[in-house]
Protein backbone atom coordinates (compact mmCIF):
# COMPACT_ATOMS: atom_id res chain seq x y z
CA UNK A 1 0.00 0.00 0.00
CA UNK A 2 1.36 3.24 -0.64
CA UNK A 3 2.32 6.15 1.52
CA UNK A 4 0.09 8.34 0.17
CA UNK A 5 -2.98 5.87 1.27
CA UNK A 6 -1.28 4.61 4.66
CA UNK A 7 -1.58 8.10 5.93
CA UNK A 8 -5.01 9.26 5.18
CA UNK A 9 -6.23 5.66 6.99
CA UNK A 10 -4.36 7.38 9.81
CA UNK A 11 -6.08 10.26 8.99
CA UNK A 12 -9.57 9.17 9.36
CA UNK A 13 -8.14 7.36 12.32
CA UNK A 14 -7.92 10.30 14.08
CA UNK A 15 -10.90 11.91 13.03
CA UNK A 16 -13.46 9.01 13.53
CA UNK A 17 -11.73 8.87 17.19
CA UNK A 18 -12.67 12.24 17.85
CA UNK A 19 -15.96 11.70 15.85
CA UNK A 20 -16.65 9.24 18.60
CA UNK A 21 -15.31 11.12 21.87
CA UNK A 22 -17.21 14.19 20.79
CA UNK A 23 -20.46 12.46 20.90
CA UNK A 24 -20.00 10.40 24.19
CA UNK A 25 -18.61 13.76 25.85
CA UNK A 26 -22.06 14.83 24.79
CA UNK A 27 -24.19 12.25 25.92
CA UNK A 28 -22.71 12.07 29.06
CA UNK A 29 -23.51 15.95 29.29
CA UNK A 30 -26.73 15.72 28.15
CA UNK A 31 -27.38 12.94 30.83
CA UNK A 32 -27.23 15.22 33.88
CA UNK A 33 -23.88 13.89 35.32
CA UNK A 34 -21.57 15.58 37.01
CA UNK A 35 -19.54 17.34 34.44
CA UNK A 36 -17.66 20.54 34.54
CA UNK A 37 -19.33 22.66 32.07
CA UNK A 38 -16.63 25.09 31.17
CA UNK A 39 -13.72 22.31 30.48
CA UNK A 40 -16.42 20.45 28.71
CA UNK A 41 -17.77 23.37 26.38
CA UNK A 42 -13.74 24.11 25.86
CA UNK A 43 -13.19 20.81 24.70
CA UNK A 44 -16.10 20.57 22.67
CA UNK A 45 -15.17 23.64 20.72
CA UNK A 46 -11.73 22.18 20.02
CA UNK A 47 -12.95 18.97 18.60
CA UNK A 48 -15.43 20.55 16.58
CA UNK A 49 -13.42 23.00 15.11
CA UNK A 50 -11.29 19.75 13.79
CA UNK A 51 -13.34 16.61 13.31
CA UNK A 52 -15.66 17.43 10.31
CA UNK A 53 -13.45 20.13 8.78
CA UNK A 54 -10.43 17.20 8.47
CA UNK A 55 -13.57 14.77 7.49
CA UNK A 56 -14.45 17.22 4.32
CA UNK A 57 -10.64 17.65 3.79
CA UNK A 58 -10.18 13.83 3.36
CA UNK A 59 -13.67 13.61 1.11
CA UNK A 60 -11.63 16.83 -1.20
CA UNK A 61 -8.41 15.20 -1.55
CA UNK A 62 -8.76 12.62 -4.55
CA UNK A 63 -11.97 14.51 -6.02
CA UNK A 64 -10.87 16.20 -8.73
CA UNK A 65 -8.40 13.05 -9.85
CA UNK A 66 -11.68 10.91 -10.15
CA UNK A 67 -13.41 13.72 -12.00
CA UNK A 68 -10.89 13.60 -14.32
CA UNK A 69 -10.66 9.90 -15.11
CA UNK A 70 -14.22 8.64 -14.34
CA UNK A 71 -16.45 11.79 -15.42
CA UNK A 72 -19.05 13.80 -13.48
CA UNK A 73 -22.22 11.07 -14.11
CA UNK A 74 -20.10 8.39 -13.08
CA UNK A 75 -19.10 10.50 -10.01
CA UNK A 76 -22.57 10.77 -8.67
CA UNK A 77 -24.16 7.74 -9.31
CA UNK A 78 -21.27 6.00 -7.51
CA UNK A 79 -22.03 8.83 -4.11
CA UNK A 80 -25.61 7.50 -4.48
CA UNK A 81 -23.81 3.62 -3.56
CA UNK A 82 -21.85 4.85 -0.73
CA UNK A 83 -22.99 7.97 0.86
CA UNK A 84 -27.36 8.19 -0.23
CA UNK A 85 -28.02 4.43 0.59
CA UNK A 86 -25.84 4.03 3.85
CA UNK A 87 -27.55 7.36 5.02
CA UNK A 88 -31.19 6.24 4.76
CA UNK A 89 -30.27 2.95 5.63
CA UNK A 90 -28.76 3.67 8.66
CA UNK A 91 -30.93 7.18 9.67
CA UNK A 92 -33.67 4.58 9.42
CA UNK A 93 -32.00 2.35 11.60
CA UNK A 94 -30.86 4.41 14.60
CA UNK A 95 -34.20 6.38 14.41
CA UNK A 96 -36.19 3.01 14.97
CA UNK A 97 -33.85 2.01 18.02
CA UNK A 98 -34.27 5.42 19.62
CA UNK A 99 -37.86 5.62 18.95
CA UNK A 100 -38.29 1.96 20.73
CA UNK A 101 -35.56 3.29 23.78
CA UNK A 102 -36.43 6.79 23.82
CA UNK A 103 -37.06 6.02 27.56
CA UNK A 104 -33.38 5.55 28.45
CA UNK A 105 -31.80 8.09 25.62
CA UNK A 106 -31.41 11.61 25.74
CA UNK A 107 -33.17 12.24 22.51
CA UNK A 108 -36.98 11.81 22.20
CA UNK A 109 -38.48 11.04 18.44
CA UNK A 110 -41.56 9.96 17.02
CA UNK A 111 -41.71 7.37 13.72
CA UNK A 112 -43.12 10.47 11.90
CA UNK A 113 -39.88 12.23 12.18
CA UNK A 114 -38.15 9.71 10.38
CA UNK A 115 -40.28 11.05 7.50
CA UNK A 116 -38.36 14.19 7.86
CA UNK A 117 -34.33 12.77 6.74
CA UNK A 118 -35.29 13.51 2.76
CA UNK A 119 -34.84 17.05 3.88
CA UNK A 120 -33.91 17.03 7.78
CA UNK A 121 -30.89 15.14 8.16
CA UNK A 122 -30.35 13.31 12.15
CA UNK A 123 -28.28 13.64 14.32
CA UNK A 124 -24.00 12.42 12.77
CA UNK A 125 -25.78 11.59 9.61
CA UNK A 126 -26.07 15.40 8.45
CA UNK A 127 -22.64 14.89 7.21
CA UNK A 128 -23.37 12.07 4.74
CA UNK A 129 -26.21 14.54 3.66
CA UNK A 130 -23.71 17.96 3.13
CA UNK A 131 -20.97 15.36 1.60
CA UNK A 132 -23.02 14.12 -1.11
CA UNK A 133 -24.95 17.76 -2.06
CA UNK A 134 -21.14 18.51 -1.99
CA UNK A 135 -20.09 15.93 -4.38
CA UNK A 136 -23.09 17.30 -7.10
CA UNK A 137 -22.58 20.60 -6.89
CA UNK A 138 -18.76 19.93 -7.14
CA UNK A 139 -19.43 17.36 -10.26
CA UNK A 140 -21.57 19.30 -12.09
CA UNK A 141 -19.71 22.52 -11.60
CA UNK A 142 -15.76 21.61 -12.03
CA UNK A 143 -15.69 19.31 -14.85
CA UNK A 144 -14.32 20.83 -17.05
CA UNK A 145 -11.99 22.47 -14.68
CA UNK A 146 -8.11 22.07 -14.62
CA UNK A 147 -5.80 22.07 -11.97
CA UNK A 148 -4.43 25.30 -12.69
CA UNK A 149 -8.00 26.07 -11.58
CA UNK A 150 -7.50 24.83 -8.13
CA UNK A 151 -6.53 28.03 -5.97
CA UNK A 152 -9.06 29.85 -7.43
CA UNK A 153 -11.32 27.51 -6.67
CA UNK A 154 -10.40 27.06 -2.80
CA UNK A 155 -10.31 31.04 -2.98
CA UNK A 156 -14.10 31.44 -4.04
CA UNK A 157 -15.22 28.61 -1.08
CA UNK A 158 -13.40 31.03 1.45
CA UNK A 159 -15.27 33.64 0.42
CA UNK A 160 -18.25 31.96 -0.04
CA UNK A 161 -17.86 30.26 3.66
CA UNK A 162 -17.40 33.61 5.18
CA UNK A 163 -20.31 35.64 3.92
CA UNK A 164 -22.65 32.22 3.61
CA UNK A 165 -24.70 34.22 7.11
CA UNK A 166 -24.85 37.34 4.69
CA UNK A 167 -26.87 35.32 1.86
CA UNK A 168 -30.66 34.30 2.34
CA UNK A 169 -30.53 30.21 1.72
CA UNK A 170 -32.07 27.11 1.64
CA UNK A 171 -30.68 24.00 3.33
CA UNK A 172 -28.62 22.68 0.18
CA UNK A 173 -26.63 25.89 0.17
CA UNK A 174 -26.10 26.09 4.21
CA UNK A 175 -24.42 22.89 3.89
CA UNK A 176 -22.36 23.34 0.63
CA UNK A 177 -21.17 26.79 1.73
CA UNK A 178 -20.19 25.94 5.53
CA UNK A 179 -18.25 22.77 4.64
CA UNK A 180 -17.11 23.02 0.74
CA UNK A 181 -14.13 25.10 1.59
CA UNK A 182 -12.28 22.13 3.31
CA UNK A 183 -13.10 20.54 -0.05
CA UNK A 184 -11.85 22.43 -1.81
CA UNK A 185 -8.73 22.63 0.33
CA UNK A 186 -8.63 19.15 0.08
CA UNK A 187 -8.11 18.92 -3.93
CA UNK A 188 -5.70 22.15 -3.54
CA UNK A 189 -3.49 20.50 -0.97
CA UNK A 190 -3.27 17.00 -3.11
CA UNK A 191 -2.34 18.94 -6.57
CA UNK A 192 0.97 20.34 -4.09
CA UNK A 193 3.43 18.01 -5.13
CA UNK A 194 5.15 19.12 -1.88
CA UNK A 195 2.15 17.38 0.24
CA UNK A 196 3.40 14.25 0.46
CA UNK A 197 6.31 15.26 2.35
CA UNK A 198 4.62 16.63 5.80
CA UNK A 199 5.73 13.80 7.98
CA UNK A 200 9.39 15.37 8.41
CA UNK A 201 9.35 16.52 12.18
CA UNK A 202 9.92 20.12 11.57
CA UNK A 203 6.57 20.16 9.94
CA UNK A 204 5.33 18.37 12.54
CA UNK A 205 6.98 20.55 15.38
CA UNK A 206 5.92 23.70 13.06
CA UNK A 207 2.72 22.33 12.74
CA UNK A 208 1.92 21.45 16.05
CA UNK A 209 3.01 24.93 17.47
CA UNK A 210 0.52 26.92 15.49
CA UNK A 211 -2.17 24.25 15.85
CA UNK A 212 -2.02 24.81 20.06
CA UNK A 213 -1.34 28.84 19.14
CA UNK A 214 -4.30 29.49 16.90
CA UNK A 215 -6.44 27.06 19.40
CA UNK A 216 -5.45 29.35 22.60
CA UNK A 217 -5.79 32.58 20.85
CA UNK A 218 -9.39 31.53 19.21
CA UNK A 219 -10.51 29.98 22.30
CA UNK A 220 -8.78 31.86 25.36
CA UNK A 221 -8.36 35.02 23.96
CA UNK A 222 -10.77 35.85 21.12
CA UNK A 223 -13.21 33.89 23.90
CA UNK A 224 -15.33 33.21 20.49
CA UNK A 225 -18.83 34.82 19.77
CA UNK A 226 -20.90 34.63 16.95
CA UNK A 227 -19.35 37.71 15.84
CA UNK A 228 -15.64 35.90 15.89
CA UNK A 229 -16.64 32.86 14.14
CA UNK A 230 -17.44 33.83 10.44
CA UNK A 231 -13.46 34.75 10.04
CA UNK A 232 -11.69 33.31 12.88
CA UNK A 233 -13.00 29.73 13.13
CA UNK A 234 -11.83 29.15 9.79
CA UNK A 235 -7.80 29.56 10.23
CA UNK A 236 -8.26 27.68 13.58
CA UNK A 237 -9.91 24.60 11.34
CA UNK A 238 -7.11 24.94 8.18
CA UNK A 239 -4.32 25.01 10.95
CA UNK A 240 -5.74 21.83 12.58
CA UNK A 241 -6.04 20.05 8.80
CA UNK A 242 -2.51 20.69 8.44
CA UNK A 243 -1.27 19.74 11.85
CA UNK A 244 -3.50 16.37 11.60
CA UNK A 245 -1.89 16.03 7.48
CA UNK A 246 1.56 15.87 8.96
CA UNK A 247 0.50 14.41 12.38
CA UNK A 248 -0.95 10.99 10.34
CA UNK A 249 2.15 11.04 8.08
CA UNK A 250 4.23 11.42 10.20
CA UNK A 251 2.64 7.64 12.29
CA UNK A 252 2.60 6.10 8.82
CA UNK A 253 6.29 6.13 8.78
CA UNK A 254 6.19 3.34 11.67
CA UNK A 255 3.02 1.82 10.78
CA UNK A 256 0.44 0.87 13.93
CA UNK A 257 -1.82 -2.09 12.67
CA UNK A 258 -4.57 -1.32 15.40
CA UNK A 259 -5.27 2.30 13.93
CA UNK A 260 -4.25 1.36 10.83
CA UNK A 261 -7.74 -0.57 11.07
CA UNK A 262 -9.49 2.12 13.09
CA UNK A 263 -9.03 4.35 9.72
CA UNK A 264 -10.36 1.50 7.25
CA UNK A 265 -13.31 0.67 9.28
CA UNK A 266 -14.28 4.30 9.91
CA UNK A 267 -17.50 4.41 7.46
CA UNK A 268 -18.39 1.29 10.65
CA UNK A 269 -17.48 3.19 12.97
CA UNK A 270 -19.58 6.62 11.70
CA UNK A 271 -22.92 5.09 11.66
CA UNK A 272 -22.42 2.24 14.55
CA UNK A 273 -20.38 4.36 17.60
CA UNK A 274 -24.12 5.88 18.50
CA UNK A 275 -25.33 2.36 19.27
CA UNK A 276 -22.29 0.76 21.43
CA UNK A 277 -21.48 4.10 22.78
CA UNK A 278 -25.33 5.71 24.19
CA UNK A 279 -26.12 1.22 24.99
CA UNK A 280 -22.87 1.95 27.44
CA UNK A 281 -23.93 4.67 29.09
CA UNK A 282 -27.56 3.23 29.34
CA UNK A 283 -26.33 0.15 31.49
CA UNK A 284 -24.06 1.73 33.31
CA UNK A 285 -26.43 4.73 34.34
CA UNK A 286 -29.95 2.30 34.96
CA UNK A 287 -28.18 -1.33 35.67
CA UNK A 288 -25.38 -0.31 37.79
CA UNK A 289 -26.06 2.97 38.68
CA UNK A 290 -22.28 4.77 38.21
CA UNK A 291 -22.22 8.40 37.68
CA UNK A 292 -18.34 8.31 37.73
CA UNK A 293 -17.55 10.49 34.47
CA UNK A 294 -14.27 9.19 33.60
CA UNK A 295 -15.59 5.67 33.38
CA UNK A 296 -18.48 6.86 31.73
CA UNK A 297 -15.90 8.65 28.70
CA UNK A 298 -12.79 5.70 29.03
CA UNK A 299 -16.07 2.88 28.64
CA UNK A 300 -18.05 5.20 25.88
CA UNK A 301 -15.24 5.40 23.64
CA UNK A 302 -13.98 1.69 24.16
CA UNK A 303 -17.22 0.59 23.23
CA UNK A 304 -17.76 3.34 20.64
CA UNK A 305 -14.68 2.44 18.40
CA UNK A 306 -14.39 -1.24 19.35
CA UNK A 307 -17.94 -2.80 18.75
CA UNK A 308 -18.25 -1.25 15.31
CA UNK A 309 -14.72 -3.11 15.21
CA UNK A 310 -16.44 -6.34 15.84
CA UNK A 311 -19.23 -5.85 13.36
CA UNK A 312 -17.14 -5.44 10.46
CA UNK A 313 -15.22 -8.85 11.92
CA UNK A 314 -18.04 -10.55 11.61
CA UNK A 315 -19.48 -8.87 8.92
CA UNK A 316 -16.02 -9.92 6.47
CA UNK A 317 -15.83 -13.35 8.00
CA UNK A 318 -19.62 -14.26 7.26
CA UNK A 319 -19.76 -12.23 3.93
CA UNK A 320 -23.10 -9.81 4.54
CA UNK A 321 -23.66 -7.93 1.99
CA UNK A 322 -25.21 -4.46 1.25
CA UNK A 323 -24.63 -3.70 5.23
CA UNK A 324 -22.38 -0.24 4.04
CA UNK A 325 -23.38 0.28 0.74
CA UNK A 326 -25.04 -0.78 -2.29
CA UNK A 327 -24.05 -1.39 -5.98
CA UNK A 328 -26.84 0.65 -7.72
CA UNK A 329 -24.19 1.59 -10.03
CA UNK A 330 -23.96 -1.77 -11.44
CA UNK A 331 -27.87 -2.14 -11.77
CA UNK A 332 -27.76 1.06 -13.90
CA UNK A 333 -24.90 -0.33 -16.20
CA UNK A 334 -26.80 -3.64 -16.85
CA UNK A 335 -29.94 -1.84 -17.70
CA UNK A 336 -27.63 0.41 -20.04
CA UNK A 337 -26.20 -2.26 -21.49
CA UNK A 338 -29.28 -4.31 -21.64
CA UNK A 339 -31.03 -1.66 -23.68
CA UNK A 340 -27.63 -1.62 -26.31
CA UNK A 341 -28.13 -5.21 -26.89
Amino acid sequence: MKERIVWVDYAKAITIILVVYKHVANGVYNAGLPVNEANFLLGDSIITSIRMPLFFFLSGLFFFNSLKKRGYKKIIVKKIDTIVYPYILWSVIQGLTEVFLSSYTNNHIEISDLFSILWNPRAQYWFFYALFIIFVIASLTLHKAKQKHLLAIFLCSILIYLIRHDIPSNMIFHYFSNNFVFFAFGMLFNSWEPSKNFGTKTILTTSFIAFAMVQVIYHLILNPSLAYKNLWILPVSLTSIIFAVSLSQSISKTPKKWLLIIGQSSMAIFVLHIFSGSGIRIILLNIFEINSVLIHMVTGVIMGVGAPLICVYFIKKYKIPYVFSYPFSELFTNLKNKKIN
